[in-house]
């Protein structure tokens, strides 16, 4: 079986990429090195019900102790095809 992205929809763009399409935008090279820093170590927590509740009841410190404890509750973003 064989998978196209055809629309790009899989594409990371390099750190370099994202700078200068948003200084061709006319974003400020601050705000543009906020942005990118901001992705740098990020986390992407799964909205289940779960998750959900823990947000409600007890806020980000609920689901950082949920991502020590249950490792599969978070996707880490990598570069490339492992």
């Amino acid at each position: 079986m064989n998978m196209y992205d055809i629309k790009g929809a899989f594409d990371s763009p390099s750190d370099n990429g994202i700078q200068i399409s948003l200084w061709r935008l006319g974003i400020p090279d601050l705000i543009s090195q906020m942005i990118i820093t901001m992705e740098a170590g990020s986390k992407t927590v799964v909205r289940t019900p779960l998750t959900q509740s823990i947000l409600d009841e007890e806020g980000k410190p609920g689901l950082q102790q949920l991502t020590e404890e249950v490792s599969n509750a978070i996707f880490i973003p990598e570069r490339g095809v492992p």
